[in-house]
């Protein structure tokens, strides 16, 4: 859906250009960036330069826009490939004589979770100690809970999560028959992330 417009104000510095930016914007529009920048008095004065960087540091050549030359300007470009995290924006203002200034920095961000999954191997567990992979769950403390058929909570116990794969074990509980059971994993607020079938053989 339609994301939030970042809008900064222009800051001059000790080059003066014959261009006013007057606005710049930087607004998500399901998985693009819609970008925007409004100028008046472009005499003598040559492109655009619109900039990205993923670090807020380091910046590459997006696009290239000529200007208008008119007394208001109104500038489009949809960024159609932005990154997973936050991208930068900037414009690099250039005019005939080779001098330039920088915009103010617009952000657009946007999060993806990874591909989360759970996974019990061996499965049918046959010893005392239940193997559970955790793979591209986000960083973060969760909650295993091992439960029956009927659903009673057999045994719980929390892990942080730390890599894009990790290995966990629950102790089987002694006293358990064979048969299946469930695993379930919850994150931080208390959200089921996974729920896994065990089945649990006796030796």
């Amino acid at each position: 859906g339609l994301g939030k417009a970042y809008l900064y104000s222009f800051t001059s510095c000790n080059i003066t250009l014959p261009v006013n930016l007057v606005e710049f914007t930087g607004t998500k529009r399901d998985l693009t960036v819609e970008l925007g920048w409004t100028t008046v008095s472009e005499d003598n004065f040559s492109h655009y330069e619109l900039e990205r960087s993923t670090d807020g540091t380091r910046f590459t050549t997006l696009a290239l826009v000529f200007a208008k030359g008119e007394v208001r300007n109104n500038y489009q470009y949809v960024d159609r490939h932005p990154y997973m995290g936050i991208n930068y924006y900037r414009l690099k203002m250039i005019d005939k004589n080779g001098q330039f200034k920088y915009s103010q920095v617009v952000t657009a961000s946007f999060d993806q979770k990874l591909p989360a999954d759970v996974v019990v191997a061996p499965n049918p567990v046959s010893g005392g100690q239940i193997k559970v992979k955790l793979i591209g769950l986000t960083n973060g403390v969760y909650r295993m809970e091992l439960h029956n058929a009927a659903g009673q909570l057999l045994q719980a116990r929390s892990v942080r999560v730390t890599q894009f794969e990790q290995f966990e074990t629950m102790t089987r509980p002694g006293n358990t028959a064979s048969g299946i059971y469930w695993l379930n994993v919850y994150d931080d607020t208390n959200t089921r992330v996974k729920t896994v079938r065990v089945f649990m053989n006796n030796e």
